[in-house]
């Protein structure tokens, strides 16, 4: 019989199951922490570190949350002094299975870190990276994923995009953070960094209608039924709710795949997406930038 431990999230309201409690952080005080990644209530990734007992009991539940005050800045423009990517020391057990993934994410500007894998303060790191304009650094540890030449370029091309457009919140680091995990095994391209862009920039992106409608979607794009259901739920909101942020609470199920979607909706001239400070001009030379 498997253990579980179950708790109901204070922001969403969902009960929780917890079927791997073990995965979770042992403390001094003798209950294990436990990082519960969860889609939340505003439909991005959410992360409660929860304090289980021996008993699967749920001691204390803490969601990770970032600075609300941010600022953004441009490779031509100079860094803030002040540049709140995280939030002090933010750690996560895992990020999907146990030791699958161990780096600890630093903003040299403030000093503080977002720890994947519970990594320990007296670990060496195999690999170290920092951003363009060294504002923002990983350190990747030993774990059950190499870090390979594609792995080593998506930690680049995050961490200078992190610096570029900081998320405001610790579930836009984390769906970005998974996006490249699942993605690890090609290299990175233009497409992809629009998608980051927009995961990080969720609630400033603005959507608006354009002069097509879905009609102008040719049949090679090979839409299902559920593609063009969900393009229909985004279409009749966008006056309703424009930021993308609002579009992924109507459709809470996969952040990415709705990007996914949007984007699909933006190159056929069906809406346009508004970020002032997104990248617009993104090729193969800017993607050599971010991983040189």
């Amino acid at each position: 019989m498997s253990r579980v431990a179950v708790y109901q999230c204070l922001d969403c309201s969902k009960v929780r199951r917890i079927v791997q409690p073990e995965l979770g952080i042992e403390k001094q005080n003798g209950l294990r922490q436990y990082s519960d990644i969860h889609r939340c209530s505003d439909g991005v990734l959410a992360v409660n570190n929860i304090q289980i007992d021996t008993n699967l009991v749920v001691r204390a539940i803490e969601k990770q949350e970032l600075e609300a005050q941010i600022q953004t800045s441009r490779l031509n423009i100079p860094l803030p002094k002040t540049n709140n990517v995280f939030h002090n020391n933010i750690v996560i057990s895992h990020l999907k299975e146990k030791n699958d993934f161990r780096a600890i994410f630093k903003n040299e500007w403030t000093g503080s870190t977002f720890n994947v894998g519970n990594v320990r303060t007296n670990e060496e790191a195999i690999a170290e990276f920092s951003s363009i304009a060294s504002g923002i650094s990983v350190g990747y540890y030993e774990c059950t994923t190499e870090l390979d030449k594609s792995l080593t370029d998506w930690l680049k091309v995050l961490i200078n995009l992190i610096e570029l457009i900081p998320p405001k919140e610790a579930g836009y680091f984390m769906e970005a953070l998974h996006f490249i995990f699942d993605m690890r095994h090609v290299p990175p391209c233009v497409y992809d960094i629009h998608i980051i862009q927009l995961i990080l920039s969720a609630d400033d992106a603005y959507l608006e209608l354009s002069e097509n409608t879905v009609d102008a979607i040719p049949k090679d794009e090979e839409l299902s039924e559920e593609h063009y259901y969900i393009i229909d739920l985004i279409l009749k909101h966008i006056n309703e709710a424009s930021s993308l942020l609002e579009i992924s609470k109507i459709i809470p199920d996969d952040f990415v795949y709705t990007i996914f979607l949007i984007m699909i909706l933006e190159k056929y001239d069906i809406i346009k997406i508004n970020k002032p400070e997104m990248i617009d001009e993104i090729n193969d030379n800017f993607i050599d930038i971010l991983i040189d």
